[in-house]
């Protein structure tokens, strides 16, 4: 017995040969660094596909235009910078904290990685690349550390604070700013400490608290100031000391 053959129930077969994946990324990296060196005047099919060691014919067959490369190798920046933590914006809001300066870091002292920033933001204002990047890049992580901050304040890990959007804001423009304006390169150490900084002073960073046992001990016979004379043990020195 024979029964018609839809659309849901046919699988497309493969057609050609598969894509082979180190010439694919080979290529997404090529248009990166030219991209980053250049912007958009510097990537050409013909540059990309020298630079990776390829044909033209392999670039055509998979994207159309040079938007449509760039979109593709933007995306894949961000998919290798996640590469172990896809599953950040699950995970507690110290543990996100602590990846995410580890990657400022490498951010803010890669010239490369300086210099594609560099270029997308010198990308005109109605940019195909430029609203892709913001729409399959930015935007959804926003939305996924927005969610995280309202969680984390929720539960007590974060005192109140700004809109998450307007702190995200803030967050981005003050390292935007430290990686384009500022002429002096940053060591990995300074990088380390004016991203701590820069996360503390949007609250986002919570120093420990000080417990009992971290405060100085009150030697035998010590007053702390403003504590009444009166209160001192009979026959000890008074040494007055700080609390």
């Amino acid at each position: 017995m024979h029964r018609n053959v839809g659309a849901s129930d046919r699988q497309a077969a493969p057609r050609g040969r598969p894509r082979d994946q180190r010439a694919e990324h080979a290529i997404l990296d090529a248009a990166l660094a030219l991209f980053a060196e250049g912007g958009l005047a510097s990537t050409t099919f013909d540059g990309v596909a020298k630079r990776a060691g390829v044909s033209r014919s392999t670039l055509y067959r998979r994207w159309r235009t040079r938007d449509d490369l760039l979109i593709a190798a933007l995306r894949w920046v961000r998919a290798r910078g996640e590469t172990g933590v896809e599953d950040w914006a699950e995970r507690p809001h110290a543990e996100v904290m602590s990846i995410f300066k580890a990657l400022t870091v490498q951010a803010l002292t890669d010239a490369h990685s300086v210099d594609l920033l560099r270029q997308v933001t010198a990308l005109p204002e109605h940019s195909p690349i430029r609203e892709a990047y913001w729409s399959a890049v930015v935007q959804p992580r926003r939305d996924a550390y927005a969610a995280l901050v309202r969680a984390a304040r929720e539960r007590g890990e974060l005192p109140p604070g700004p809109d998450p959007d307007l702190l995200q804001d803030q967050l981005a423009g003050a390292l935007a700013y430290r990686a384009l304006v500022n002429p002096a390169p940053l060591s990995t150490r300074e990088a380390e400490d004016y991203t701590h900084r820069l996360l503390e002073s949007l609250g986002l960073l919570v120093p420990a608290k000080r417990t009992a046992s971290s405060r100085p001990q009150q030697a035998d016979g010590d007053i702390p100031v403003g504590a009444p004379l009166r209160d001192r043990p009979a026959g000890k020195p008074v040494r007055r000391r700080r609390s």
